[in-house]
């Protein structure tokens, strides 16, 4: 498995696919950890959080869109989910997918 270096602007936002081609959601945010070295440092994902807008995900193309309907929560649909880096495959970041099937665990509820 590779590590490929991706800026955060061509992959926030994008929609995710699962294993079988469905949208899941789109990229909201990532956790990340500073990975020291000894004469440098990099940021290295740990969590991608994946957000569903329900009906309203056409539109969610921005953050502020995102986060409007975020605050509407159960009532549009959301459901957020935190995908362990290992499992997003990132090779092309205007394509996001997963490796696997949605795993029910990493399901974080509406919003």
């Amino acid at each position: 498995m590779t590590n490929p270096q991706v800026l955060l602007g061509e992959l926030v936002g994008r929609r995710v696919r699962d294993d079988e081609g469905r949208v899941i959601g789109r990229v909201l945010e990532l956790s990340a950890e500073i990975a020291l070295r000894e004469h440098d440092r990099d940021y290295v994902v740990t969590t991608y959080h994946v957000a569903s807008f329900g009906h309203l995900d056409r539109i969610a193309g921005s953050r502020f869109m995102q986060q409007l309907i975020e605050m509407l929560g159960p009532r549009m649909g959301c459901h957020r989910y935190l995908v362990p880096w290992d499992i997003m495959d990132i090779t092309d970041p205007r394509r996001p997918r997963l490796r696997r099937p949605l795993d029910p665990r990493w399901h974080q509820g509406p919003r």
